[in-house]
């Protein structure tokens, strides 16, 4: 009988303690979908911005083609990097 209430309370604290590690995972789960939701959306306005400037270049423009061939390119870049730290939060 002491050997099933001894049983019984491991169990319970073994229970407690994934309680905790549980809600402590639910809790860092919904940051990091906050935090990729943040990066999504500021992700959303640079390529509002790229699509804008290459509209730009391919009607005309007063601008030098190569200002905004790095202009263009810093975006994607951004957008790139961006794109990958998304990736690499969602596969972890």
């Amino acid at each position: 009988m002491s050997d099933t209430k001894d049983l019984k309370a491991t169990l319970q604290q073994e229970l407690e303690r994934l309680t905790k590690i549980r809600d402590d995972v639910r809790v860092q789960l919904s940051l990091a979908k906050a935090e990729v939701a943040d990066e999504w959306d500021r992700l959303e306005g640079s390529w509002d911005r790229i699509q804008d400037e290459l509209k730009r270049v391919g009607e005309h423009t007063k601008e030098p083609a190569q200002k905004l061939g790095s202009a263009a390119s810093q975006l994607l870049d951004e957008l790139k990097r961006g794109y990958e730290r998304i990736r690499a939060q969602i596969k972890s």
